[in-house]
């Protein structure tokens, strides 16, 4: 069954053609309608684990360091629980159904327990190098946040910065959104409509120019962008309350030093692109 939403200006244009009897119908109609539209954010609990190991038994040798801060659904949410903690967990972990304690815990421990098999041989023969013991300090921190989008939208937020040696740290930034009445993940296919890809993409690609303020393709090659790639949509997304923000990050369409990019699309002026559910934004 389709599910019609209902504004405000619906209301009173139905209200105007019936009969009292109807109206008070009506009236009760359009405010379930309306507060499907403005159903909460679901209850939330968090997590937090810590995992550190030395590559030697010296206290002062390198170390991995894992850190996480993890916002979860209450289970007193039900299938609306399990669907957006499952999504979480498959997004950070690449694991679903185990629950997101034991998610986090194997993670943390998989990460340590690998960066003892790949570098503990390796420091030994570089401990005598001090240029080089840094290289072997190694960290990934996580750490989360939701927030409010559109009505009806709860955006999980993820924050993450890893050092696996190198010249710098990779900082990502992630956004989920889930559907507040179902707990369903939204993905681009469920905003937009079939055979989108080309013109979001046309979409997409004037607000990169215009935000690196660049003519053409040639010019935002200049500037660094999509040198190895061409535009594309993520499924890295704000869904807001007027628009969606897409978010790009480090290396996804530019170099480590322009940083990540986000780019803001008014749903005015992707309404023609958008499904009718969406339309009311």
């Amino acid at each position: 069954m389709k599910t019609y939403i209902l504004n405000i200006k619906d209301c009173i244009a139905i209200s105007n053609v019936l009969s009292p009897s109807l109206l008070t119908l009506s009236i009760a109609i359009c405010i379930a309608a309306c507060g499907n539209k403005n159903i909460k954010n679901p209850e939330t609990d968090r997590i937090t684990v810590t995992r550190s190991v030395h590559l030697t038994k010296d206290s002062d040798s390198p170390m991995c360091k894992v850190s996480m801060d993890i916002i979860y659904v209450k289970d007193t949410e039900g299938e609306k629980s399990k669907s957006i903690n499952n999504a979480i967990e498959k997004r950070l972990f690449d694991m679903s159904d185990v629950g997101m304690k034991h998610a986090a815990d194997s993670f943390a421990t998989r990460y340590t327990t690998e960066y003892m098999e790949n570098f503990a041989a390796l420091y030994k023969a570089d401990r005598g190098d001090e240029n080089k013991t840094s290289w072997y300090n190694f960290y990934y921190n996580i750490q989360t946040s939701v927030g409010n989008g559109k009505p009806g939208v709860m955006v999980y937020k993820i924050d993450s910065e890893y050092y696996e040696g190198g010249a710098h740290s990779i900082k990502q930034i992630f956004y989920l959104n889930f559907d507040n009445e179902t707990g369903k993940p939204l993905t681009v296919n469920d905003i937009f409509v079939p055979g989108h890809t080309k013109q979001l993409n046309s979409i997409v690609l004037d607000a990169l120019k215009e935000k690196a303020e660049a003519e053409d393709i040639n010019e935002l090659q200049d500037k660094g962008y999509l040198c190895s790639t061409e535009m594309f949509v993520p499924e890295n997304f704000i869904i807001g309350e007027d628009g969606i923000t897409f978010i790009y990050n480090t290396y996804e369409i530019a170099p480590y030093d322009n940083g990540m990019t986000e780019l803001y699309i008014r749903y005015s002026d992707i309404r023609k692109l958008m499904k009718s559910d969406n339309k009311n934004s």
